[in-house]
């Protein structure tokens, strides 16, 4: 046996010719990027060039012959390279698994019967629309923490001040970055949306809780009219509104769908540990 290598059988299917081959070895191709990415890798130091590639061709063609060999002989790269050999195909069932559940999703969204009433929307929701709020957060990243200032609250202790503590450092030309000014409609985060148009100004709310570890505490200062935001001007924004929320809508019940056709099998969750070792149980080192 070759030193540094490991017994286990593998078969490896000639493959047909494609577009991008330049060479079949025993049935097996070698693609244009093979050979570029060969050239790149094995020297910085001379310039790219045909003569290059063709020689780089040879010697590719060289090593696909003697690891077909090593495969017939039943063979196999050492378990380091073994191992990075996963990290790249793993790299790879990444790109793929992105694409095309995006290209899945994507096609179902537009399988949908789309047609959003936008008018419709909009008259029911005109009041807080054309609403500005001036709004001051708090915002704290662990529940614990606005737990915390929660309880600072009903001790009494003013909203600015607890909002003002984790910018004591802050030079004073920065202003207030808890004060966040009129928020349009638009602009107001949507765990707010239910809780913020029926506060009066003054009033402070309960812990909102948001994505990514996100808390807040809000108070509105004041609210006031935006005669701009009508139907003609708030169009483009509802109808990106309402297409998100209806791809949303239809990626949530294709994912539903497919898990309830799918079979899926959790095993060995130790391996999940970022402690577990990364290792090919059927690899046995010489």
């Amino acid at each position: 046996m070759l030193a540094g290598c490991v017994e286990a059988p593998v078969s490896k299917a000639p493959a047909a010719p494609d577009a991008y081959a330049v060479a079949m070895v025993n049935g097996h191709p070698v693609h244009a990027d093979d050979v570029a990415e060969y050239v790149r890798s094995s020297s910085h130091e001379e310039k790219d060039s045909l003569e290059r590639r063709k020689n780089a061709l040879e010697v590719i063609i060289d090593e696909e012959l003697a690891t077909q060999k090593a495969e017939a002989l039943g063979l196999q790269p050492t378990e380091v390279a073994q191992t990075k050999i996963r990290g790249l195909q793993s790299q790879i069932e990444d790109i793929r698994r992105h694409e095309l559940s995006a290209a899945y999703f994507r096609q179902q969204v537009r399988a949908q019967s789309g047609g959003d009433d936008i008018a419709a929307f909009y008259k029911a929701n005109e009041a807080n629309i054309r609403t500005d709020v001036h709004v001051f957060q708090i915002l704290r990243r662990s529940e614990a923490e606005i737990n915390e200032v929660e309880a600072q609250l009903k001790k009494g202790v003013p909203f600015e001040e607890l909002a003002a503590q984790p910018f004591a450092k802050l030079p004073p030309a920065v202003g207030n970055p808890w004060d966040l000014g009129f928020l349009k409609w638009s602009q107001v985060p949507e765990p707010w949306q239910g809780l913020v148009y029926d506060m009066a100004p003054g009033a402070v709310s309960g812990v909102i809780k948001g994505p990514n570890e996100r808390f807040w505490i809000i108070q509105v200062v004041a609210k006031q009219e935006n005669p701009g935001a009508t139907l003609e001007a708030m169009r483009p924004v509802l109808e990106k509104l309402l297409g998100a929320r209806r791809e949303e809508a239809a990626r949530t019940d294709a994912q539903k769908k497919l898990r309830s056709e799918a079979k899926v099998e959790y095993l060995n969750p130790a391996l999940l540990s970022p402690a577990a070792p990364v290792k090919n149980p059927d690899a046995e080192e010489e």
